[in-house]
This record gives structure tokens, C-alpha cells and sequence, in this order.
């Protein structure tokens, strides 16, 4: 156990307990090499109930947000400067520690998925990013809800990056009806496919064969979590007491 604490590089130490939730076995970590990157390099975990944590298989590279990094709301506070905070349309990615939600897909995706892992995008279905909207950073069927939006992220784009995703669970996006989100600190962050090595606007992007591999291996039971952070402050983190982190390469 430990008291509250601020570290040295803004993040909040967890005031007691580890740094993820002890029931989630499946960890996600990316390490960016400074918070103005947008490249990460992402590693596997798993674990058994009460084991310690194991790598698994090779590091990836990815793509993050054209402007960086920025504190995302999910299970770790923030304790550094208000401007540093993820706010919607910023083209930073979340910084933090966040609970993985909801695989959706189609065409190509959905065909490649696991039988029932992935929930079909149909041409109706889209992510609001209005924060205006009741319907603000959730994945909806517009023939479904009442438009109140002004403007939203489309899923089932013609360039095809959305045609497997994962739902990060940025501001309540994982279970927004258990955490609504707030209106205006950063709505539909996926992970998604890589488009050319270009940067993203938030999201998380990989490569086909690489994001197919994560959706495979990715288990809900598992409540898995996506850590994306500086080396620097995942250290840090590492270093408390009872933070229960896996130890990078």
C-alpha cells in the first residue's frame, strides 16, 4: 500500500492497489520514446489468476496521434498540467491506462475474425463525437437513436482502416453506460489498420496481419487493458511497491 501520490512525470499513483485492475489478464503496452511521438512500440502480457505476468510473442510497432500524447480519462489520474489533459479533436493519443471494449468489423475483417468476436459495422453504424450528443463517444445505429449530433467519426470508411477495430476504452468508452463519458475529453479512439505508416488522429494503428493478431488473441474474460505511456513514466510506475507491472525489455 501507499498513499496518493504525484510522480514525478504527472501521472497519479494508484492511491492503493496496482496499477490495473487485478482481474484483468491481459495486458496491452505501449511504449511511445517521447510524449510529442507518434510511434509506439507495443508489447503482449497475459497471466493466470493471481500469477505473474508473461510476455507474449514479438514487440510491434504502431502508429499513434499525428500531435502526440495527451492524459486520457480511464483508470489512471492525471495529476500534471490541465493543458496536457486529451480534450475531443486534439490529434493526440490517450495517454493512460484504459480497459479494451468492443471489436467491430466488416468485409475483410469480419471474415478474418474469430466466429462471434467481432460485431458486424453496417453502413447505418457510426461513433458520435459530437460532445453535445446524449450520444457522445458511443458506437451507434443511426436508424436506432434520435440524431442530435452535429458531427460524427464514420466506421465503415471507403479506404477500409476501420474494417477491424477495438474499442479503447478512453472517457468511458469500454462501458459507457457504467462511466458516461464527459463531454469533450476525447470520444472514438480504436485501435485500428495502419494506412501507409501514416500518424492517426488518436487511434492506435497496426499493420493487417498484426491487428488480426491481436483480435485473435484478445479474450473478454480476460478484461484486458492498453497501457500507452513514455518509457520514463511507465518506469515510474513500475517502481511503487505493489504496481504489479510486467518488466519491458
Amino acid at each position: 500500500m501507499h498513499a496518493l501520490m504525484i510522480l514525478a512525470l504527472s501521472f497519479c499513483a494508484p492511491a492503493d492497489g496496482p496499477v490495473v485492475p487485478k482481474d484483468t489478464l491481459q495486458l496491452v503496452v505501449g511504449i511511445a520514446p517521447s510524449w510529442d511521438s507518434s510511434k509506439a512500440t507495443l508489447y503482449r502480457f497475459e497471466r493466470k489468476r493471481h500469477g505473474p505476468w508473461k510476455r507474449v510473442g514479438k514487440a510491434w510497432s504502431a502508429r499513434t496521434g499525428r500531435k502526440g500524447l495527451a492524459a486520457g480519462r480511464g483508470l489512471l489520474d492525471w495529476c500534471g498540467p490541465e493543458e496536457e489533459r486529451k480534450v475531443e479533436n486534439d490529434k493526440k493519443a490517450p495517454a493512460g491506462a484504459f480497459r479494451l471494449g468492443g471489436v467491430y468489423g466488416f468485409g475483410d475483417g469480419l471474415k478474418k475474425a474469430p466466429r462471434g468476436a467481432m460485431k458486424p459495422i453496417t453502413r447505418t453504424m457510426t461513433c458520435i463525437s459530437d460532445p453535445d450528443s446524449a450520444h457522445y463517444n458511443r458506437i451507434v445505429d443511426m436508424n436506432d437513436v434520435e440524431a442530435d449530433w452535429s458531427w460524427t467519426r464514420p466506421l465503415r470508411r471507403k479506404d477500409g482502416i476501420k474494417s477491424r477495430t477495438i474499442v479503447v476504452g478512453l472517457n468511458g468508452a469500454a462501458d459507457p453506460d457504467a462511466d458516461p463519458p464527459v463531454p469533450g475529453a476525447g470520444s472514438c479512439v480504436l485501435f485500428h489498420l495502419e494506412r501507409k505508416g501514416r500518424p492517426t488522429v488518436g487511434c492506435t494503428s497496426l499493420p493487417e496481419a498484426r491487428l488480426d493478431a491481436l483480435i485473435r488473441w484478445l479474450k473478454p474474460k480476460a478484461k484486458p487493458v492498453y497501457l500507452l505511456m513514455t518509457r520514463a513514466q511507465y518506469d515510474e510506475l513500475a517502481a511503487l511497491d505493489d504496481a504489479d507491472l510486467p518488466d519491458l525489455p
